[in-house]
């Protein structure tokens, strides 16, 4: 564990919003998602939350490089997200 934490460093909250029309059509619920969220090695928690958005994913990566090849090549194609927003953490406490 603290050779991982190590060589990823770089923290990212990304507030994730839900295509609902699409995941009732696939009869699939948030949960589904967020399970289909976790199975991404990058994902450390993927949470369902109450408010502007549907789940939260704390995502752990070495850079920003490895940040953008997950969020545009892995993250966004999953089918049932409709838009993310990512915020970096500059200083954890």
């Amino acid at each position: 564990m603290i050779k991982r934490e190590a060589i990823k460093r770089f923290l990212v909250y990304v507030l994730i919003s839900a295509n609902l029309f699409v995941l009732k059509q696939k009869k699939k619920t948030q949960y589904d998602l967020a399970e289909e969220i976790r199975r991404f090695s990058a994902v450390e928690h993927a949470d369902i939350v109450s408010g502007g958005t549907d789940l939260v994913a704390i995502i752990r990566v070495k850079d920003v490089e490895e940040f953008d090849t997950f969020l545009l090549g892995k993250l966004q194609l999953v089918e049932w997200i409709e838009k993310t927003q990512s915020m970096i953490v500059i200083h954890k406490t």
